[in-house]
């Protein structure tokens, strides 16, 4: 409606601006063909009153007569419906070329026509008002707006009332929505008057269903999380936590209760580590995993470690597992093999001496 609107309006202004020019041109060549006389003879009273009765033509709000140098001679204004003379008019800026020329400015249309007999003898300068126009712009807005809100409050009626059946289909599609959550998986009733009603309501039912199997394993996975939560807490390896540069983030009990034994301080379970666990930390930090089965040992006992970079975290795990035990095993029977080979060397010397006596003695 506006861009119609603007079109017509547009049409019938420019029509109507056509129509003024088309009289004022008109008004004005007659004014100039009937004032050549007078402005020759130097008759100013006669310019006057061919002025005044020209001023009476619909529309025009002054018309000023001027000699070729711009000098008014005679300057009618129409006030309260009467062409009235103003004197002590100043001198007009005149055209340069002796042709017909048209000025809009705000709100009027102004015409000068030259005085030509035979020479230039002056100008004629008609003052058009242009408020017709700005009445029919006036009056097609507001027809057009009127018609426009009356067709949309009828639209709007009319559209309430075929909507009236999908809007409340949606609004108990929205109340289910936003009880979906204490819902726990159950289904709405589908609307099947219109495919997408239709369809809206099947994908409410599947979020409905995947919210609920996404709930249960939410559910299960906090309760999987709180039994591996409560595993440092029980483990009885020791669980550390460090950061990159070595600070000790985290000890599990047993850690704390292992340095209590060994006479450490709290932060003493740097002495537990392989003496190069910096250099380990800044592998885990550049190579991105985990550094496996690496000794260190403390007052006789020795550990076995893991660590494991925690990316997101800037922090590196790690697990302490004390093979004290196994490694005295290791020792013993390393110590056993080492005793029984020297004993079959010496078994196999003794032979050979005894060999090599009876050979002489037979």
């Amino acid at each position: 409606m506006a861009l119609f609107t603007y079109r017509i309006l547009n049409q019938e202004v420019e029509q109507n601006i056509v129509t003024l020019k088309q009289q004022s041109n008109v008004l004005a060549s007659n004014l100039a063909a009937t004032g050549a006389v007078s402005l020759l003879k130097r008759d100013y009273a006669a310019i006057e009153r061919l002025a005044q009765r020209a001023i009476e033509f619909p529309g025009i709000d002054e018309i000023q007569v001027s000699d070729a140098n711009g000098r008014v001679l005679s300057d009618v204004v129409l006030e309260q419906g009467e062409g009235r003379p103003h004197f002590g008019t100043p001198a007009l800026r005149v055209p340069l070329a002796p042709n017909v020329r048209v000025e809009m400015h705000t709100g009027q249309m102004v015409i000068w026509q030259p005085v030509i007999l035979g020479d230039l003898l002056g100008w004629i300068r008609v003052t058009h008002s242009l408020a017709a126009v700005a009445a029919i712009k006036q009056r097609i807005w507001g027809t057009n707006v009127l018609f426009g809100i009356l067709l949309l409050t009828s639209t709007v009626v009319l559209l309430l009332l075929i909507l009236r059946r999908p809007i409340r289909t949606i609004e108990r599609y929205a109340a289910f929505a936003d009880r979906m959550g204490e819902k726990r998986g159950e289904k709405i009733g589908i609307c099947t008057t219109s495919h997408e009603l239709e369809s809206l309501g099947q994908a409410l039912n599947r979020a409905s269903t995947r919210l609920y199997e996404q709930d249960m394993a939410i559910q299960k996975g906090v309760e999987e999380l709180e039994r591996l939560a409560a595993f440092p807490e029980k483990s009885p390896d020791i669980v550390l936590s460090l950061d990159y540069q070595g600070a000790q983030q985290y000890l599990n009990p047993h850690g704390w209760r292992l340095l209590d034994e060994l006479g450490l301080a709290g932060d003493g379970v740097h002495a537990l580590l392989p003496p190069d666990y910096p250099a380990l930390l800044e592998r885990c930090r550049d190579e991105g995993g985990p550094a496996r089965e690496i000794e260190a040992g403390y007052d006789g006992r020795t550990f076995l470690w893991v660590f494991a970079p925690i990316k997101k975290r800037d922090l590196v795990h790690c697990y302490g597992i004390e093979i004290t035990a196994r490694k005295q095993a290791e020792e013993q029977a390393k110590s056993a093999l080492i005793e029984k080979g020297v004993a079959q060397v010496a078994s196999q010397a003794k032979s050979m001496f005894l060999a090599n006596m009876s050979h002489e003695i037979r």
